[in-house]
């Protein structure tokens, strides 16, 4: 038996267990130059570096996180764009005034 837990670092905007991306590994270069790699498990992320085995998270999957939940965020906005632009659609009976209700639509959401 292990003497310590396997440790992952779990993001907050998105439920890691059975995600399409399990599997998947990142490779990150330190800031010494050594690549390291994070992987996505079920239970979170996990990284090969000296100080995620200590702490349970480190910087290099942090990063990841962070790119991932920015990417997620982004389009999420997107979705709700599109489903706006829908709704504008139907109540629009003129197609060329689509395109005008498209980009006012773009910039109230700025």
């Amino acid at each position: 038996m292990a003497k310590y837990q396997k440790r992952y670092l779990k993001p907050k905007e998105f439920n890691t267990e059975g995600h399409w991306m399990v599997g998947l590994v990142w490779p990150v270069t330190g800031s010494k130059g050594n690549t390291y790699s994070v992987e996505l498990h079920d239970k979170g992320f996990e990284c090969d570096c000296p100080g995620f085995g200590f702490h349970g998270y480190c910087k290099h999957s942090k990063a990841i996180v962070k790119k991932l939940e920015t990417k997620i965020e982004i389009i999420v906005t997107f979705l709700a764009l599109l489903e706006m632009i829908k709704q504008s659609e139907i109540i629009c009976s003129q197609k060329e005034n689509f395109k005008d209700i498209e980009i006012k639509l773009i910039i109230a959401e700025a």
